[in-house]
């Protein structure tokens, strides 16, 4: 029953001349929106001084130890970071990124991440970027400190003319690894400085739906 509706909403996702690629990104689409509704519509909004603080070149967890929600949504401020979904693509703003993590055993954590790139009103898809990783407490504070990319720095802007608007640029999927677990670093490790947004849930309410890093 639940794979029969399942494959209706594949359907309805997806062109009419949609390939196998499309096929499984779709599903992990939907799986993740599943996931982050399950866990609670967790909707985190990064501040501009939040996103320059989490795309520095080096940056240091500490000692820290893996936490995450079961699974959220992460929304970067508008065009601050931009992705491709290969090398000969051409560069689109990263709206944010669905994450969902678990442990796995032994001390490893599988972080599932779906970036989501190119969305907006006048669009009628978007891009997507699926990354799977399992790790260790250290792989994940290795993985953060120092990302990787050839021949210049993590994150530096690799777009003629976008230094001067300040881009960002995520051209590996070590970066958006490195960005995603920095993220959920200082989720963890500030969350008394997170700020519920205008809009969001109520103070009533279990779901954090609308919250702000600043």
């Amino acid at each position: 029953m639940l794979a029969g509706h399942v494959g209706v909403v594949l359907d309805e996702m997806l062109a009419d001349q949609a390939d196998a690629d499309a096929s499984v990104q779709a599903a992990e689409l939907l799986w993740q929106v599943w996931r982050c509704w399950e866990a609670g519509v967790r909707l985190y909004v990064l501040s501009e001084d939040a996103a320059a603080r989490l795309t520095v070149p080096a940056y240091d967890a500490g000692a820290w130890r893996f936490a995450a929600p079961p699974a959220c949504y992460v929304q970067l401020p508008y065009q601050r970071a931009w992705g491709r979904v290969a090398e000969t693509a051409a560069y689109e703003p990263v709206d944010g990124w669905f994450v969902a993590a678990r442990d796995v055993g032994d001390g490893a954590h599988e972080v599932s991440i779906l970036a989501m790139l190119g969305l907006r009103r006048d669009r009628p898809g978007v891009s997507l970027v699926p990354h799977r990783v399992v790790l260790s407490d250290v792989e994940v504070r290795e993985r953060i400190a120092h990302p990787w990319r050839e021949g210049a720095a993590p994150f530096t802007n690799a777009i003629p003319g976008g230094e001067l608007m300040g881009y960002r640029t995520l051209a590996t999927s070590s970066e958006l690894e490195s960005l995603v677990l920095r993220t959920l670093h200082a989720l963890d490790t500030g969350s008394q400085a997170l700020v519920r947004a205008e809009g969001g849930a109520g103070e009533s309410e279990s779901r954090l739906a609308h919250v702000l890093l600043p």
